[in-house]
């Protein structure tokens, strides 16, 4: 059980000497995407990783609230790619488009969770709209800061 003492403790660290927690990683076993068929592996792999990737920010985030500690990064390590690959690869041309899929997967991942910058704009001028507020509206009244936050968090 936690004390009070371990709770103070772990309060003046993170106010005095910066605790965070630098890294949480998701580890993705890619055994399951193997397949001699190279497009049918690759699609595997891509499905694979955005759909197990899905809610790792979210996660993340959940578990600086409940902790009070802050982490930095929140990343994704795939393994065994090299096994993985050999089930469909034949040349480096083909470990290649493996490495482009992996990429891919990573942007789609990334531009799914910098898509609330537009949304958030958007719903905040629309209620401001609603709300029947006349003449120009400002878009440092609107816009939500905590956003600005969640991208550094990121």
């Amino acid at each position: 059980m936690i004390n009070i003492n371990e709770v103070t403790e772990t309060n003046q660290m993170i106010e005095k000497e910066n605790l965070d927690v630098r890294t949480i990683t998701l580890g993705i076993s890619l055994l399951d995407c193997i397949s001699s068929d190279l497009g049918t592996l690759r699609k595997n792999i891509y499905d694979r990783i955005t759909k197990a990737a899905e809610n790792l920010v979210k996660t993340g985030n959940e578990i600086e609230r409940e902790y009070a500690i802050p982490i930095v990064n929140k990343r994704i390590s795939v393994t065994p790619i090299g096994i993985v690959g050999a089930s469909a690869c034949h040349s480096p041309e083909d470990f290649a488009l493996i490495a482009e899929t992996l990429d891919k997967a990573v942007t789609v991942k990334l531009t799914r969770t910098l898509a609330i910058i537009p949304i958030t704009l958007a719903l905040a001028f629309i209620r401001t709209k609603r709300e029947g507020r006349e003449g120009n509206i400002s878009l440092r009244k609107i816009f939500p800061f905590f956003i600005l936050y969640f991208i550094l968090a990121s």
